[in-house]
């Protein structure tokens, strides 16, 4: 439920209101303490909540459902390395330009 500071309920009420007119209700709270619960006069009754295994008995899963598909949803996500990325390139002879090798550089210690 939504709660409201009294301050903020006299420069804008009409829009909690509002709300509480369509079936919102909300608390008016001064200095933090709740004073006053704002309900529409004929409220319509709130949905009552959805029940949990409302479908028990009715509905089979199979003993292998947490594994299928697994195959795919693994090789979806299977992502190659970079060395077998350009292994895999269809590459000939001269597509590259020629590596050049030079020696190694020294570095100060």
């Amino acid at each position: 439920m939504k709660t409201v500071d009294i301050r903020e309920a006299k420069m804008r009420l009409s829009r909690p209101v509002d709300e509480a007119a369509s079936g919102e209700p909300f608390v008016i709270a001064k200095n933090g303490r709740p004073m006053v619960k704002v309900v529409a006069l004929d409220a319509p009754a709130r949905p009552r909540p959805r029940r949990l295994n409302f479908l028990a008995g009715q509905i089979l899963v199979p003993d292998d459902f947490d594994a299928m598909g697994r195959r795919e949803i693994e090789d979806s996500f299977a992502v190659p390395s970079f060395g077998r990325l350009l292994m895999s390139a269809p590459l000939s002879e001269g597509d590259l330009p020629p590596r050049k090798r030079k020696p190694l550089r020294r570095v100060k210690t």
